[in-house]
């Protein structure tokens, strides 16, 4: 009977900020940033529950480009003017979620401020400020930790939760050849 009081109290305020995200990110994201608006819509209601307010991305300008200027690099953002380049043919062959990990690491140099963070354990990022990619099986399975971790700048919890970790997943540094390893450049 309890849990069933608590649901029917949670219920309303989830429809509430899913109602409030919704308003937010239409005027900025509904069709402007074309395939990559819905990763910015995500990292806004982040934004929201971690920081308690709107994404100021009025500003904001996304372009794919052929090629960047370091070659290794899949995207780029430079901090003052909120100009994010993504590497065209990586985005046209990148899954779902190393798209997301893509955006939210240049919106963060971009809006949060986040500069790379190259700290490991157990041979795994600590953070998706990691200047290489972070390996997707990795991403999947402490997705809401490295959330957590980008916008708190907190990273005990998933360093906590790394050490103790010993799946068969590969280390990024096994992944040295894997196809998504990439450098990200911040200006």
């Amino acid at each position: 009977m309890l849990r069933i009081l608590i649901l029917l109290f949670i219920l309303p305020l989830l429809s509430c900020n899913e109602a409030s995200t919704k308003s937010r990110t239409a005027t900025y994201a509904s069709n402007k940033y074309g395939t990559v608006s819905p990763y910015i819509r995500s990292f806004d209601s982040y934004y929201y529950r971690f920081k308690g307010g709107t994404l100021p991305i009025n500003n904001l300008k996304i372009t794919m480009v052929k090629s960047l200027s370091n070659s290794q690099a899949i995207g780029t953002c430079h901090s003052i003017s909120k100009e994010i380049k993504i590497l065209e043919s990586y985005w046209t062959r990148a899954s779902d979620s190393q798209k997301k990990l893509l955006i939210y690491h240049e919106l963060a140099h971009c809006y949060l401020n986040r500069p790379h963070k190259s700290e490991l354990v157990n041979g795994i990022p600590v953070s998706i400020m990691y200047p290489s990619n972070i390996h997707r099986e990795h991403f999947k399975a402490f997705e809401s930790m490295y959330v957590e971790e980008l916008f708190t700048n907190n990273s005990s919890n998933i360093e906590r939760t790394l050490a103790n970790y010993s799946a068969s997943i590969p280390r990024i540094m096994d992944s040295e050849s894997d196809q998504d390893h990439f450098i990200c450049k911040h200006e």
